[in-house]
């Protein structure tokens, strides 16, 4: 009986959660008057364009809003749309214009058609006009008091979209620079423990200090992540080439010089060094008798694969260029017959120099 009511709390539990996140919390204007504190129904910014839907409440009643219906809507400390008349494919079409960019005395909206973003600037007290020419809104993030920002539009200027224009607006809002990352490439170092579990049933944990070096290449995905390929060098009770294929996300909307990281990746793991040199833990004898050292070079595989996590700072140097120093954990798990096991674990620091 109790673990029934635990089932059905659970289950009750879910479901408020469940609702609760399809729900968002804004208002709306119609007939000049506000109406605040309502929930509406969660939707992508294709639906918010097109359709405003409030769920049944306590404070409403179940009403779905058209563009024709309302002037405008808006969410608590998010977006706001407004009621508009545009052309798309040369009829008129009232639709919600999401505001992305408010300069007072100049507003910018966004309308997600099916061919691309299309924008509309307002000025002063007239109308949403269509931007033909992008420069009029490239012209809008040169900063007189941030000269960083109006150098690097000149020199990389990309297709306008959403998800760009953004990532511009906050640039030039915070004078930051960082939410454009540059490709990167550098040498690499690590140094820290080793612990290297071997054997049969009842296996040896090799302990010890590890070393390595190597490169990384650093290519950026968007003002975050990023994709960072490295090869190293690992020395510890024996050597070996590793090769971690790491996604990392810098914390990027960050001020300042010192901007936190997280990674996480794959990571695999070629032995280098002879079969021989591999410690291998004799004091447990195989059933057949045999030597266990001869059993355990013909079963082990010089290949390991596992996983990468990590956390640090990156130091942006006013050379251009980067230190990284962070904390890593690595684990990896040999592939093998007859039980025998091979498991490295290691936790290191890390320190990166990126040009």
């Amino acid at each position: 009986m109790k673990r029934f009511i635990f089932l059905l709390i659970f289950i009750l539990g879910a479901t408020y959660i469940s609702d609760a996140q399809e729900m968002e919390r804004g208002y709306y204007r119609k007939d000049k008057k506000l109406v605040a504190g309502i929930v509406f129904e969660k939707a992508n910014r294709i639906q918010r364009a097109e359709r405003l839907i409030i769920p049944q409440q306590d404070r409403h009643e179940a009403t779905t809003f058209y563009p024709s219906d309302i002037e405008g809507y808006g969410f608590t400390g998010e977006s706001r749309y407004i009621s508009a008349n545009i052309i798309l494919h040369g009829n008129t079409k009232r639709v919600f214009l999401e505001e992305i960019m408010n300069l007072d005395s100049v507003i910018v909206y966004c309308y997600p058609a099916e061919k691309g973003d299309l924008f509309f600037l307002k000025k002063g007290n007239g109308l949403p006009e269509p931007i033909q020419n992008e420069e009029d809104l490239w012209n809008l993030f040169r900063n007189p008091s941030c000269p960083e920002i109006t150098v690097f539009i000149d020199s990389k200027k990309k297709k306008l979209n959403y998800d760009t224009f953004n990532r511009y607006r906050k640039a030039y809002a915070d004078c930051n620079t960082k939410l454009f990352p540059k490709f990167r490439f550098g040498i690499t170092t690590e140094m820290g423990l080793s612990s290297r579990i071997i054997g049969y049933d009842t296996p040896y944990d090799c302990k010890g200090l590890s070393l390595a070096i190597g490169a990384f290449a650093q290519i950026p995905i968007d003002e975050g992540f990023s994709f960072r390929p490295e090869i190293i060098y690992q020395i510890d009770e024996h050597t070996t080439i590793q090769l971690p294929a790491i996604f990392r996300y810098n914390f990027n909307y960050m001020k300042g010089n010192r901007i936190p990281y997280i990674d996480l990746g794959l990571v695999a793991d070629v032995r280098t060094s002879p079969e021989e040199e591999i410690i291998y833990d004799t004091r447990y004898p195989v059933g057949d008798g045999k030597d266990q050292q001869t059993l355990a070079n013909s079963d082990t595989n010089p290949f390991r694969y596992g996983f990468v996590l990590g956390t640090g700072i990156e130091f942006k140097l006013k050379s251009g260029h980067s230190l990284y120093t962070g904390i890593r954990f690595r684990y990896l798990q040999g592939s093998f017959r007859n039980e025998y096991k091979d498991m490295g674990k290691y936790l290191t620091l890390n320190i990166a120099y990126g040009f």
